[in-house]
């Protein structure tokens, strides 16, 4: 049993290290136990994740397992866990050995870069059922893709990244209003010269100033992550700085992703990959 409890980063990470789990299990027979997604599993239909896996939502049990867990790890006694780590993989790939053991005793995933890309792939149609969005939030995603596919042939999902972006990598990744503006307006051109009128779905973790986009049909739907995550998913084409949160749109989707990593990056459409492409 593969057990996740250490909570790595936001929804988009503990997305993917709970989706490669879950895939990895699928396919080489092992169960999986998941305590660090409970702050996001109610906005998921958790059903079907809970008829197959144990996803554990019950606060008082996550609070008191993860105390004990921090408690390990602050007097630096996780050693005693029968853990994930490293040495399981070789050139990018799990060892036998790592299914060999999880198949027979507990192991706690340590890690959440875990990666089994082949059975992530090989499942993810499956996986595709069992991630969707809560009832709360499926009008409101349906409802920006029709409204969009009224007034355009063409949607184009911008994921304008700031928060923590602004300091991680020295702001790398950080890009102003006039840098997404232009890469719009290169996308726009492309698709004008082919007659397709082009409406762009703006999702930024801060508020974004409509005025800098005002030569451009935008459209912007619910403050909401999980609204702004699955409308991506279902854009024709998604762009934004290197981020889990569009790539778990392009993976959950069947838009075509590019990430850009630098604000003087010309824009070329055969640069956007379908996920599996990548």
């Amino acid at each position: 049993m593969l057990i996740l409890i250490e909570p790595y980063g936001q929804l988009a990470n503990r997305l993917f290290m709970m989706a490669h789990a879950i895939a990895s299990a699928k396919h080489h027979g092992f169960q999986v136990k998941v305590y660090n997604f409970s702050e996001y599993a109610h906005d998921f239909d958790i059903k079907p994740l809970q008829e197959v896996y144990t996803l554990m939502t019950d606060a008082k049990v996550v609070r008191r397992v993860t105390f004990g867990y921090k408690l390990l790890k602050k007097l630096h006694l996780l050693w005693i866990l029968p853990k994930f780590h490293q040495g399981y993989y070789t050139q990018g790939k799990l060892t036998q050995e790592f299914f060999d053991k999880v198949s027979h005793k507990k192991m706690y995933l340590m890690d959440w870069s875990f990666r089994d890309e082949s059975s992530f792939i090989l499942y993810r149609g499956y996986l595709r059922t069992l991630f969707q969005p809560s009832k709360d939030y499926l009008k409101a995603i349906e409802n920006n893709i029709k409204t969009m596919r009224h007034q355009a042939d063409v949607l184009i999902g911008i994921h304008i990244r700031r928060g923590d972006y602004r300091v991680w990598r020295d702001g790398m990744y950080f890009f102003d209003d006039a840098t997404y503006a232009s890469w719009m307006q290169q996308l726009e051109e492309v698709f004008l010269t082919r007659g397709q009128k082009v409406i762009f779905y703006l999702a930024s973790d801060e508020a974004i100033n409509e005025a800098k986009f005002k030569t451009f049909k935008i459209y912007k739907g619910q403050p909401s992550k999980m609204v702004d995550l699955y409308t991506l998913a279902q854009c024709d084409y998604l762009l934004g700085p290197p981020s889990t949160f569009s790539l778990w749109a392009a993976f959950i989707g069947h838009g075509q992703l590019l990430h850009v990593e630098d604000s003087n990056q010309r824009l070329k459409l055969e640069s956007f990959k379908y996920y599996e492409s990548r």
